[in-house]
């Protein structure tokens, strides 16, 4: 794999490598790093955006998803529960957003493994057409942060994202 003329050595199955190399193309081309100066000892040091898996069968809202968020958080992409579920197991995201209404395995039960099995504590934000307040009892029933229903707006979206990694949001500073 290559990237402009310098090739990427770093690029692995690993998907920590994979990130850092993602993030060192980004300084690379924004010209915030020397290529001469890639070492894999330098990606570990590299500032680390935080990782977002989406977890939604619609390619169309996953690829809005990654182009809207794209430039500020890593976006891995997951087309079912199963998928979603391998994904946040190998990947260690920061936050998942994941549709609930899914083949082989819907949202709810993926994020119930989630919490089960692996991460008590990552954020689960659902982002679904499903709105009727029993789906939004059973969501926030297995542990999602932020129950968001389609269409949503980019604003609220983001806020709901910042809100759930900590981020400080200057739409929220009239809350405090």
């Amino acid at each position: 794999m290559t990237f402009g003329r310098y090739a990427d050595p770093f690029v692995t199955t690993g998907s920590v490598h994979l990130l850092a190399a993602r993030r060192a193309r980004q300084l690379l081309t924004h010209g915030e790093m020397n290529p001469a100066s890639i070492t894999p000892a330098s990606l570990s040091v590299l500032p680390r955006k935080r990782v977002i898996l989406v977890v939604d069968d619609e390619s169309d809202t996953t690829h809005a998803l990654r182009q809207l968020l794209g430039d500020r958080y890593d976006i891995l992409i997951a087309s079912d529960g199963l998928e979603g579920l391998a994904t946040a197991q190998a990947s260690s995201p920061d936050l998942i957003i994941s549709d609930i209404t899914m083949p082989r395995l819907d949202g709810l039960a993926m994020a119930r493994l989630v919490r089960a099995r692996m991460f008590r504590k990552v954020p689960i934000i659902f982002l679904t057409g499903r709105d009727r307040p029993s789906d939004v009892v059973a969501g926030i029933g297995v542990g999602a942060r932020h129950y968001l229903t389609k269409p949503v707006t980019v604003e609220d979206l983001e806020r709901h994202i910042e809100r759930a990694l900590g981020v400080s949001c200057a739409a929220d500073a009239h809350l405090t």
